[in-house]
C-alpha cells in the first residue's frame, strides 16, 4: 500500500481542552521568526500525545487503494482509487461498515472525487466533484440525497463541516484569475448552506498581493509553481483560516467573526527567496508549524521547509524531532500538511505497511505495532493508522 497525508476536519472533541482560542496559557498574539535557526528538541511521541493503532480490516470487498478522505469520532472513511469510490470503517476496531461508488456520467453520479466531508450526526457525505461543479451529497450506504450547485468558476481544495447546517470553504477561482480577488467583497473564505449550497457567509481575511510560488514555463507556456498552502486547518473549538501571502493566521469559531492568532516576522514579501508559514496545527499544549522557504533547489519539489513546534506553557519554540515510541529511528513530522486527517485534537498517520514490514525484519518495530505487523500481509492487508490525541 502507499502513504497518504491529508488534512481533514472532523467533528471529534474532547471536553477540557482550550486549544484555538488561545496562542499561549495567557492568551496573546503569538509572534514567530520565521527566518531564525531554532534548537532541536529531540522528544518521543508519547511526551506530546497518546496514541494507539488501527488497521482497517480487508477482505475482497473491503481491500483498497487509496487514501483516508475522512475521519469522524466513530468513522474511517477511505477513498479507493481504483473504484473511485469511499470505504467506511469502524474508528476503534478497523470493523468494514459500508462501501459505495456513484462514479459514472448518469444522473445522481460524480465523475471525479477531488474530496469528501462526512457528517456523522447527518449521517451525510459531501463529495466535491470539479467537472460538474457541484457537491453531491449520499448517505454512507450510497443513497443519493441531492446536489448543491456551486457558483460558476468557482473550485475548492478545502472543505470542511462547520456546523449542523452549514459548510467551511475555500474558493481557488482566484488563482487562473488574479483580477477576481480585487473585486469589491470578494472573499475566497466562505460559508456555504447543506442544504442548497447557497452562500451563507463571507469570511474577511487580509490579502497581500505576493506570489508563493516560482516561475516555470511548459511547452511555452510560462506559469507559477505554487508552494503548498493548507488555508482551511481544523481545531477543537473551529478552524484555523489563512492567507500566508498575509502573514496571520485566524481562528474562527462559532461567533462567526475571525480573530488573529498567530503572525510570522518578517513578513513573507520581505525575504528572498520568500519564507511563509503554511497556518497552525494547535493542540492543547503545544503549536506545530511549517515554514516553507519558495524556492525550487535543483527541480525539487515540494519547497523546502522546516517543522517547529511551539511550547504553549513557555512559549518557547523548537525545531521538531518528534520519534514514534515503537518503531526505532521512525520520525515524524507535525503540520498541517503532514499530520493526515486532522481529528480537532489530533490526527490520523498513514503507517505503509510495506515499510513496516521491512522495519520488522530489521529488528526496529515492538510492543503493539510489532504485534499487528507480525500478524498482517502486506499483499492483502491494509496500511496501519497511527491513530493521534495531542496532550
Amino acid at each position: 500500500m502507499e502513504k497518504h497525508l491529508f488534512i481533514l476536519g472532523v467533528a471529534l472533541t474532547l471536553a477540557g481542552l482550550s486549544a484555538c482560542t488561545n496562542g499561549s496559557s495567557k492568551g496573546g498574539l503569538v509572534k514567530v521568526q520565521v527566518d531564525k535557526s531554532y534548537p532541536v528538541r529531540p522528544m518521543k511521541l508519547s511526551e506530546v500525545a497518546d496514541f494507539s493503532y488501527v488497521q482497517p480490516q480487508a477482505d475482497t470487498a473491503y481491500f483498497y487503494k487509496g487514501r483516508p478522505i475522512a475521519l469522524t469520532a466513530h468513522r474511517f472513511v477511505m477513498y479507493d482509487r481504483t473504484t473511485d469510490g469511499l470505504l467506511f470503517f469502524d474508528r476503534t476496531t478497523g470493523k468494514p461498515i459500508s462501501r459505495f461508488s456513484h462514479h459514472g456520467n448518469g444522473p445522481q453520479e460524480y465523475t471525479f472525487i477531488q474530496h469528501a466531508v462526512y457528517d456523522e450526526t447527518s449521517d451525510e457525505v459531501f463529495i466535491y466533484d470539479p467537472h460538474l461543479n457541484q457537491i453531491l451529497v449520499y448517505n454512507s450506504k450510497g443513497t443519493y440525497k441531492r446536489s448543491l450547485p456551486l457558483p460558476k468558476d468557482w473550485h475548492s481544495n478545502n472543505t470542511a463541516s462547520f456546523d449542523a447546517s452549514s459548510l467551511l470553504v475555500y474558493d481557488t477561482g482566484w488563482v487562473p484569475k488574479p483580477a477576481l480577488r480585487k473585486e469589491p467583497g470578494y472573499s475566497p473564505f466562505m460559508l456555504i448552506s447543506k442544504t442548497d449550497g447557497h452562500i451563507l457567509q463571507k469570511i474577511k481575511i487580509p490579502w497581500k498581493d505576493i506570489v508563493l510560488g516560482v516561475p516555470f514555463s511548459l511547452n511555452q507556456i510560462s506559469n507559477y509553481l505554487y508552494g503548498i498552502t493548507n488555508r482551511v486547518v481544523a481545531c477543537q473549538d473551529g478552524y484555523m483560516l489563512c492567507n500566508p501571502e498575509a502573514d496571520t493566521v485566524f481562528f474562527f469559531g462559532k461567533d462567526r467573526q475571525p480573530k488573529p492568532v498567530l503572525v510570522q516576522t518578517p513578513p513573507a514579501a520581505s525575504h528572498d527567496p520568500k519564507i511563509y508559514l503554511d497556518n497552525l496545527l494547535d493542540a492543547p499544549s503545544y503549536q506545530f508549524m511549517e515554514a516553507v522557504t519558495v524556492q525550487r533547489a535543483k527541480g525539487a519539489f515540494p519547497f523546502p521547509s522546516v517543522y517547529l513546534i511551539r511550547d504553549k506553557k513557555t512559549g518557547k519554540i523548537y525545531t521538531q524531532q518528534i520519534t514514534l515510541d515503537d518503531y526505532a529511528g521512525k520520525q515524524l513530522n507535525f503540520s498541517p500538511r503532514q499530520v493526515g486527517s486532522v481529528v480537532k485534537d489530533g490526527a490520523c498517520i498513514d503507517l505503509d505497511l510495506g515499510e513496516l514490514k521491512q522495519a520488522l525484519a530489521a529488528g526496529k518495530l515492538s510492543g503493539r505495532l510489532k504485534a499487528i505487523v507480525s500478524a498482517s500481509d502486506a499483499e492483502k492487508d491494509n496500511d496501519i493508522y497511527l491513530l493521534v490525541h495531542f496532550k
